[in-house]
């Protein structure tokens, strides 16, 4: 079985997109564009895990400057939470494609099988695509991204950030 059908798993287009965890963002506001997303497999562990890669276009926490990249990585490292793993995935996708438009088909083309096998290919047809994160701890104290459309000129409140 390859690393994204163990990912997927059997429920993957059952589960409602909903919250993610973030374990590489920090608390702030970011600018970014799209580097790359794929799937894999943990060399240590052997769980299968999907990453998303960003370059910084711009943030306000001082630990990402411009061209810094940050990782949004979601690993299925224990099966009883096979449901969140594949919200978490599907939150991601569907705030870089649509920027969470709450419409049926923007969360039905988010929660696709065939949205994430695009989106890990090697033609990688989001790379490049502005989107813009803000990440905050949540109730349990992960830091989480909600990631929205931007359209690639950053808002004045940004220029201070790259400078």
């Amino acid at each position: 079985m390859s690393a994204l059908d163990e990912l997927l798993g059997d429920g993957y287009e059952d589960v409602d997109v909903g919250e993610g965890y973030a374990p590489f963002f920090e608390v702030g506001t970011f600018y970014l564009k799209v580097s790359k997303m794929k799937v894999g497999e943990s060399e240590q562990k052997g769980f299968p895990f999907f990453v998303a890669e960003f370059e910084v276009v711009a943030s306000n926490n001082p630990d990402f400057p411009p061209t810094s990249h940050v990782q949004y990585m979601v690993a299925k490292k224990e099966k009883r939470y096979a449901e969140m793993y594949a919200r978490n995935i599907k939150n991601c996708l569907w705030g870089v494609i649509s920027g969470f438009d709450p419409s049926p088909e923007a969360k039905e083309s988010a929660g696709e099988k065939k949205t994430l096998v695009a989106a890990v290919s090697e033609a990688q047809p989001f790379t490049g695509k502005p989107v813009k994160a803000v990440a905050q701890k949540n109730k349990n104290g992960f830091i989480v991204p909600v990631f929205s459309a931007w359209d690639g000129e950053l808002p004045a409140e940004a220029l201070p950030w790259v400078n």
